[in-house]
């Protein structure tokens, strides 16, 4: 079967388990695919990969609320399978929140957001990149236009690559960009603003 481009963004829903863990649960059903690996940083508007529905794929995005670190797939999922056969509202990951102290971070990035009111933050650090390729040209350009669930760049994290989106906490949407603060290829910590924008 052709897969035809993505069409939408899905978020999904959480639950808390006994232990405070942040269990995700899958927003339909379709195969899982290009998942972030075990142990790598999440917070909201961070990719989770895409599900592919009847042919179609939709991007999957962590949801507000959610940041830690991803410590296990959800009870039965394979984890070393390329698509995951998921059914809508089945645990699909679990997150720590305490681990690696990203909870800190993760609030001064939304409470930078929230102070400049026009601030996309870096979700974790890592190796930020404006376009998907050398050849490529770049996702989002001073004077464009955004509107939430965009993707504006890619961020690498252990040699595996996230898609940065336009989302979150105090950014308007529709926005336009007034100014891009990190270069293609830049190293930038959690909470480093990448992306600044004022409303349309």
């Amino acid at each position: 079967m052709q897969l035809t481009s993505r069409r939408k963004t899905l978020k999904p829903k959480f639950t808390r388990d006994d232990q405070g863990n942040l269990c995700l649960l899958a927003p339909a059903l379709g195969l899982w695919r290009d998942r972030p690996s075990l142990g790598t940083p999440v917070m909201p508007g961070m990719s989770l990969g895409c599900i592919e529905v009847l042919g179609v794929l939709h991007d999957v995005v962590v949801p507000e609320k959610v940041a830690g670190v991803c410590s296990a797939v959800g009870e039965g999922l394979d984890p070393d399978a390329a698509r995951i056969p998921l059914t809508f509202g089945t645990p699909m990951l679990v997150i720590d929140p305490k681990a690696g102290n990203l909870g800190g971070e993760v609030q001064q990035a939304h409470e930078d957001n929230q102070t400049t009111g026009a601030g996309l933050c870096a979700p974790s650090s890592g190796r930020f990149y404006r376009r998907a390729a050398p050849h490529k040209p770049f996702f989002i350009e001073v004077g464009q236009e955004v509107r939430e669930g965009q993707v504006v760049g890619l961020l690498e994290i252990m040699k595996t690559f996230h898609r940065i989106t336009f989302t979150g906490p105090g950014l308007p949407s529709p926005a336009r960009v007034v100014a891009i603060e990190v270069e293609d290829g830049d190293d930038v910590r959690a909470g480093d603003v990448l992306v600044r924008v004022e409303p349309v």
